[in-house]
């Protein structure tokens, strides 16, 4: 409570080297990320914070620059700036953007994930390619902003989603859906008080929200 982080910045910067910035792995919910950048990450998933069995707090932070990318054509790339893995972290007042990823631009949530994502700005996610050579995914693919996989439940609440994208396309060929947030079949995510503006998908489904 003594720290002013607007003017005393905070960055830690992952260079783009092949790790998260944040690693989260069996951690308990008071751990917790307040008022720093995290940036220039780069991994399979969650390119800015990868949580594992763990449900920390990341607050007041910048979000940004991310990606979560594959290493062959048989993997997907899940999370570019948060990774959900059986997890459920809350996620509030944050910048979440220009982060990227084969599914999901701005956070991925795994199956058994219920994370509280509240109060946060997601600006120009891209979800940009969808391969999925075994990646155990079923079309339609993309979730610019959020994708909520099968049996995840987050709370998603007042949210500002803006210009974020689906652009990727399926094997056969459909381009992406949910250019906001792309909700997988079982899923049972609440969206409340939650803006979209000016978010598109190359497919037909959802330029704002995608549910299949």
């Amino acid at each position: 409570d003594q720290r002013d982080p607007v003017t005393n910045v905070t960055i830690l910067d992952g260079g783009q080297r092949g790790s998260s910035v944040v690693s989260a792995t069996n951690l308990f919910s008071w751990n917790t990320v307040d008022g720093v950048t995290l940036r220039n990450g780069k991994a399979q998933n969650g390119g800015g914070v990868c949580c594992l069995n763990s449900s920390p707090s990341v607050v007041n932070s910048i979000v940004t620059e991310n990606t979560a990318t594959a290493t062959n054509v048989f993997l997907n790339a899940l999370g570019g700036g948060f990774w959900c893995g059986n997890s459920s972290p809350f996620i509030s007042n944050n910048v979440i953007s220009f982060n990227r990823a084969l599914t999901g631009g701005g956070i991925y949530c795994s199956p058994s994930s219920s994370p509280v994502i509240a109060n946060n700005r997601f600006e120009r996610n891209v979800a940009d390619i969808a391969l999925s050579l075994g990646s155990g995914l079923l079309p339609p693919y993309g979730g610019g902003g959020i994708y909520v996989d099968n049996a995840a439940a987050p709370l998603i609440l007042d949210n500002f989603f803006l210009a974020n994208v689906a652009t990727n396309s399926s094997p056969a060929g459909s381009g992406g859906s949910g250019g906001g947030i792309l909700c997988g079949g079982t899923s049972a995510p609440r969206i409340l008080n939650t803006t979209f503006l000016g978010n598109q998908a190359s497919g037909t489904q959802g330029g704002g929200v995608c549910s299949y």
